[in-house]
């Protein structure tokens, strides 16, 4: 079995045991040191699928623990452990300020921020009438610092559209987010 990483609220695929051996019947218990990545402590037989928990900003490792017995009837053999790791990595969400109020013709300047080390942003704006800078999306860049126009006499609140991701190698997606500048 081959070590796993998982995005938190994945559900994963049911891990299948095998063996080899021609002998006899194969039976396998396991032991996982952290279930609070929403599988059990214990089993035995195949692992089930399960919907992997972390609601942390770090990573979440499970080290799972497989023991084959072998039962030819007559004798009941242990055989030798086998340990593969599950990894679920937490969601990347955006926890900055959620509004902002700026000057006309000023930039935006907004750092996006999440507690998940390693998260990287994509965000966006539609276009809006009476902000003279046409709508972006797909945008990197962070802090924010476009410079907005506000032609006409009004406040006028933009809506920026966010979303973190990472870290690699599952790069998970966060939850969307919304901040709306003045």
């Amino acid at each position: 079995v081959a070590n796993q990483e998982l995005c938190r609220a994945t559900t994963t695929n049911a891990i299948t045991f095998s063996t080899n051996n021609p002998l006899g019947t194969t039976t396998y218990t396991w032991v996982n040191d952290n279930p609070s990545i929403g599988l059990a402590a214990t089993g035995s037989g195949n692992i089930a699928a399960f919907t992997a928990i972390n609601n942390g900003t770090n990573p979440a490792v499970a080290t799972i623990t497989v023991t084959p017995t072998l039962d030819d009837g007559i004798l009941s053999c242990a055989g030798t452990p086998t340990v593969f790791t599950i990894t679920v990595n937490p969601t990347p969400n955006v926890n900055s300020a959620s509004a902002k109020t700026i000057c006309n013709n000023a930039p935006v300047d907004y750092t996006i921020t999440s507690a998940t080390p390693g998260t990287t942003f994509t965000w966006g704006r539609a276009g809006i009438t009476g902000i003279s800078q046409p709508g972006v999306f797909n945008q990197t860049s962070n802090p924010i610092n476009e410079v907005l126009t506000n032609t006409t006499l009004s406040p006028i609140t933009v809506s920026y559209f966010m979303t973190g991701q990472g870290p690699a190698p599952t790069n998970c997606l966060g939850t969307p987010f919304f901040l709306m500048v003045t």
